[in-house]
């Protein structure tokens, strides 16, 4: 970055991301440090002001960018409002959009920083026209040959759920592609532990960057909202809650073994603000809550799957996702609050996290008591995660957590 006034914005972010690895960041807030990198920052930003006749520019805007996502950050309103104005004002001044540089990476952080802060503050994008519509496509049998191929490739839930039209197919497509990462890491795992085949390697990271670049359904979006449009949705509903799950479950699954909790807690746009919309939200929301009232697809006549019972059916399914989606959501706040090393797991009350995952799992056992009634529930949660997705280390996590306060009653 050779733009000096993003570069001095650039540089006060990262350490406002290393401040949160201070065991007293959540009693004290930023550090003196941080704050005085944001005021040399903001004293740059004038000096480019003064000196240019417009300041449109893509190094001006990724400096604003920063500075509004610490404002934001910090909980400093006004200095938040603003730099989104700021934001706005320039990139109209500079044509919209469409007009940013990089090969288009500055308009999809505006948007994806824009999207959130949206949902953050419950209000209306200042480029809304830019986004898309919210107009939901369901399947609807007979099948396709090409739908039904996708549909083999996803976990039972899901397929149950997609059937049921309760599914829109932009997420459809995003678990086709998640399940079939999922497959290319077994292969490759089954690789490493094979005699000859590199045993020991861990997941394969190169192998499943490849396989990410070559994902047939791949296509290029401009934020997380662009991919699945129930993301533009304000209040309750269970697609939203469920693609924000789903976020965080493949952060909390595949980010890098001995990093992960580093790499989570610094990653604020992929995973840390998705998942405290989604533990904003999820603890008020009842299924039969949500915005959505089409009443499930009857046209399917395939009306129970081979190996399903009648109680996976029907809006059972629906709830045992949103089961999937409380666990998920409680092992995201448990990710960043154990420090993993060979032989043991920490935990790090300082954070809060640890904190955050009892007050949920607390909550799920009040909504879910059926769970919790005696030892040999775990078979039944574990029948739950089976039918959506969940890799065996996060499962035997969830297990452990669980019974750790199985205990407690």
């Amino acid at each position: 970055m050779t733009h000096e006034v993003a570069l001095h914005a650039g540089v006060a972010v990262v350490n406002m991301v290393r401040d949160v690895f201070r065991s007293d960041f959540h009693r004290t807030g930023p550090s003196a440090q941080v704050l005085r990198l944001i005021q040399v920052a903001i004293s740059k930003l004038r000096q480019h002001i003064t000196a240019e006749p417009v300041v449109n520019d893509d190094g001006a805007i990724i400096a604003v960018l920063f500075l509004g996502h610490m404002a934001s950050g910090f909980g400093d309103l006004e200095a938040f409002r603003m730099h989104r104005r700021g934001i706005k004002t320039m990139i109209e001044s500079r044509g919209g959009l469409d007009a940013l540089g990089l090969d288009g990476m500055l308009k999809c952080s505006v948007l994806q920083f824009e999207s959130w802060w949206t949902h953050i503050y419950r209000d209306i994008s200042v480029f809304a026209s830019s986004k898309p519509s919210y107009n939901p496509v369901y399947l609807v049998a007979p099948y396709s040959a090409e739908t039904l191929f996708l549909l083999s490739s996803l976990p039972p839930g899901f397929r149950r759920l997609a059937k049921q039209g309760k599914l829109a197919t932009d997420i459809l497509t995003v678990l086709s592609n998640i399940a079939s990462y999922e497959d290319a890491i077994i292969l490759q795992e089954a690789n490493n532990n094979h005699p000859g085949g590199g045993g020991g390697c861990g997941l394969g990271i190169t192998r499943q960057g490849e396989f990410v670049a070559s994902l047939l359904e791949r296509k290029r979006h401009a934020d997380f909202c662009d991919a699945c449009t129930c993301l533009l949705v304000q209040g309750p509903n269970f697609e939203k809650y469920l693609v924000l799950a789903l976020i965080c479950y493949v952060s909390i699954a595949f980010s890098p073994p001995r990093e992960a909790r580093c790499y989570l807690s610094a990653s604020h746009t992929a995973f840390r603000t998705p998942r405290l919309l989604l533990t904003q939200e999820l603890p008020d929301f009842r299924v039969n809550e949500e915005n959505d009232q089409r009443e499930p697809s009857t046209d399917d006549p395939d009306e129970t799957e081979e190996g399903e019972s009648e109680s996976e059916t029907g809006g059972a399914e629906t709830k045992n996702c949103l089961v999937w989606i409380w666990l998920v959501l409680i092992a995201s706040w448990r990710a960043t609050a154990t420090t993993a090393t060979a032989t043991t797991t920490t935990r790090s009350d300082d954070s809060g996290d640890c904190e955050n995952a009892r007050i949920l799992e607390r909550a799920f056992q009040d909504r879910f008591p059926q769970y919790y009634r005696c030892r040999g529930d775990w078979a039944r949660l574990d029948r739950v995660l089976g039918r959506f997705f969940c890799t065996e280390a996060l499962k035997g996590e969830m297990k452990r957590s669980w019974m750790a306060l199985a205990k407690e009653e």
